[in-house]
């Protein structure tokens, strides 16, 4: 009996297994049709079926011939592939920490907005803008509101770190700690914002 139910549980394995690998072989393929079409989204009108010439003549080495051709593999190339490949790996590295973040708080629903992290990215991208402070001296506007993102948003997962590094915590407990910390930034930011209304020209 014990070796017939693990048998059943192994074909139920098996299928399952099957299926996923089915499902991300139809993803990956849908992914490649659409990274090729955002190929030919731009204010210069190239199809789809361009972009694919495109993508196969650069891969092959030929040259376009002719002042529309010589724009179409321009756009398709030089423009357009940096920012579908950025896509494409920002998309990425998004779905592996999500896919981490549940795995160690075994919690589904687990996101940056739970531990606390976009809220103190919110924070930090407040006092960039509205106070024109930046945590690297010497950096322009644009530059600033990213970096002072990326260090705020730093600051739950480090204590998350730090308070499970010396106290060992359960995955609700650091759930507990990270909604704490959100809540800190969210109304520090809300106090920011109530303040900068009524006082306008303090912003920088």
């Amino acid at each position: 009996m014990s070796f017939k139910r693990r048998s059943v549980h192994r074909k139920e394995y098996h299928s399952r297994r099957k299926i996923q690998i089915l499902i991300i072989a139809i993803l990956l393929a849908l992914l490649v049709v659409l990274d090729i079409y955002s190929l030919s989204v731009n204010n210069f009108k190239v199809t789809f079926g361009e972009a694919c010439t495109a993508i196969y003549n650069r891969i092959m080495g030929i040259e376009p011939d002719g002042y529309i051709e010589m724009m179409i593999d321009y756009v398709v190339i030089e423009v357009n592939s940096p920012r579908a490949i950025a896509a494409i790996a920002v998309g990425t590295t998004l779905a592996v920490c999500g896919a981490v973040m549940q795995t160690v708080t075994h919690n589904p629903l687990a996101e940056p907005y739970t531990i606390g992290i976009s809220s103190a990215a919110l924070f930090g991208v407040t006092i960039s803008i509205a106070l024109g402070i930046s945590m690297v001296p010497g950096l322009d506007r644009d530059a600033a509101t990213g970096v002072n993102a990326f260090i705020f948003a730093m600051i739950p997962a480090m204590v998350i770190v730090l308070i499970t590094s010396i106290r060992k915590l359960s995955p609700n407990m650091m759930i507990l700690v990270g909604i704490g910390m959100m809540y800190l930034f969210t109304s520090i930011t809300t106090l920011s914002q109530l303040t900068l209304d009524r006082v306008p020209r303090l912003q920088v």
